[in-house]
């Protein structure tokens, strides 16, 4: 299903980190933990194997790869500088520290003691080499804009790097989730880029093309206890679904519910994927829907509580503004418009009609659109549902040729919704200046109590003038075979990110 909206300005300067197309977002969902069984260490025993999958790779160097279920791959091989948390905040991964000048105009980051699984360290000029190596990597590698706003890096001592910026902007340190490669190993050898050299968990044992990755355990930075990893390539994701239900492979990510009409009677086990995609009713409040009565009227027929429970199948948070419910940056006392039939009914007019524009490929929006014509008619207000492929989908939102339409977004980490409400480009026509000062107060914000009074005035003034009515964000789950213990989620860029705990029962 084709569940994001494809947006031709996504690449503002404002973006923190590496935007993906709607098909990547499907195939690199975030996590977040949920409860399993786990096994205490005196249980666990090293050994046994497990199979994953991917597409066909053009290349194993995670630097210049554009492929996203190749880059979850290369997350065993190649460790991230930083992780985001559950809660949305970055922590040090391979980096131990992380320092913004006062200026706002650099940082110092000094990386972890750790090891490339041939033994050599870790050292500032990996870092310095990577960061030219990305900004020169083809423009569709997964990293390419996490290095746009940096101007220079500079090697300090052994393990520490100077890092200096074409620009201030908060949430700077969302851009530093890339990998590192050794230079050592690198540079000037191309030939390298089909058996890569890391630092992870896992290190590259054998490919066979095009079926087979094999990764054996890496004992340079604390061995994992599952000994291989066998990565089958399929030609898409409807594959891994299969290979996943056959019991070919032994990991799954994906919404609940593709899989429940899906799958088997497989046995798994499961831990929720907390996610940035954001479900939403967007209005057109340049055309009719300038009428914020009429906003409200849809926004108080529509039931979200509903939709969770039989459409999400209760794997869905409801937010009403586009900032997770789990992230630092939300505002719990914010508001809430919730379903309200007898308001309903003192906000319809006599011979209010409008259209609700959705995808006719998407299930989940076709239910929705259908629920809130229901509850609409019920006021007696006509809503029609225009149901186009999605291409034309795409090409209408983008046009502003619409009513009001049933879409999403997926988001960025780091809340800057400037694509979203900045006047003057955005999907619904809106346009504020009050709100325009605030996105600009979190662009500039300079410390945590700053940011988070700009976000909250941000999210305050959304609810107010509603250009997008949010429903929820989506979860995803990471399922398993039953043979696999002690999975958890840790960081929200990558699925594999305690793969060194996961132990074969």
């Amino acid at each position: 299903m084709k569940k994001l909206i494809l947006l031709t300005f996504m690449l503002l300067a404002f973006s923190a980190c590496t935007p993906k197309t709607p098909e990547q977002a499907e195939e690199r969902p975030a996590i977040a933990p949920a409860a399993q069984t786990s096994q205490s260490a005196e249980e666990k025993v090293y050994g046994g194997e497990i199979s994953l999958s991917m597409r066909l790779p053009q290349t194993l160097n995670p630097i210049l790869n554009t492929e996203t279920s190749v880059d979850s791959i290369l997350s065993l091989i190649f460790e991230p500088l930083f992780n985001i948390s559950n809660d949305f905040t970055v922590t040090p991964n391979i980096a131990e520290s992380y320092a913004l000048s006062a200026d706002g105009l650099s940082a110092t980051i000094t990386l972890s003691p750790s090891k490339w699984s041939d033994g050599t360290p870790v050292t500032a000029d990996d870092f310095v080499y990577t960061v030219s190596a990305i900004k020169n990597a083809p423009e569709k590698s997964i990293y390419k804009a996490n290095t746009e706003n940096i101007d220079k890096c500079t090697a300090i001592d052994e393990r520490t790097v100077r890092v200096s910026f074409r620009r201030v902007y908060a949430g700077m340190e969302y851009n530093f989730v890339f990998p590192l490669i050794p230079k050592h190993y690198y540079e000037g050898q191309s030939d390298k880029d089909m058996s890569p050299l890391g630092n992870g968990a896992y290190e590259f044992a054998s490919y066979e093309a095009p079926e087979k990755l094999t990764l054996k355990a890496s004992e340079a930075n604390g061995k994992p206890y599952i000994a291989a990893v066998n990565v089958l390539i399929t030609p898409e994701a409807q594959n891994d679904l299969y290979a996943f239900d056959q019991n070919i492979t032994d990991v799954l990510a994906t919404d609940f519910y593709t899989w429940s009409k899906y799958r088997s009677s497989k046995s798994v086990n499961s831990v929720e994927i907390n996610t940035t995609y954001f479900d939403f009713i967007g209005f057109n409040t340049a055309k009719k829907f300038a009428d914020s009565d009429l906003r409200e009227l849809v926004a108080v027929s529509a039931d979200t509580d509903e939709y969770i429970t039989n459409v999400y199948l209760s794997h869905a948070a409801k937010a009403q503004v586009p900032v997770n419910p789990d992230s630092f940056a939300y505002d719990k006392t914010l508001p809430e418009v919730r379903f309200d039939p007898e308001r309903a009914k003192t906000l319809a007019k006599e011979g209010t009609a409008f259209n609700i524009l959705i995808n006719e490929e998407n299930d989940e929006r076709a239910k929705i659109a259908e629920n809130i014509k229901k509850n609409l008619s019920n006021v007696g207000v006509t809503a029609n549902i225009e149901s186009v492929p999605y291409d034309a989908y795409v090409s209408r939102v983008n046009s502003r040729d619409y009513d009001a339409f049933v879409g999403g977004f997926y988001l960025q980490p780091f809340p800057d919704l400037s694509f979203i409400y900045h006047s003057g480009g955005n999907l619904f026509g809106y346009g504020n200046p009050e709100m325009d000062a605030a996105l600009a107060a979190v662009f500039t914000a300079a410390g945590n109590e700053t940011l988070l009074s700009s976000l909250k005035d941000v999210q305050s003034i959304a609810q107010k003038d509603m250009p997008l009515y949010g429903l929820c964000f989506t979860k995803h789950t990471l399922f398993t075979s039953k043979k696999i213990q002690d999975v958890s989620a840790t960081s929200i860029n990558n699925i594999y990110s305690n793969i060194r705990e996961w132990n074969i029962k």
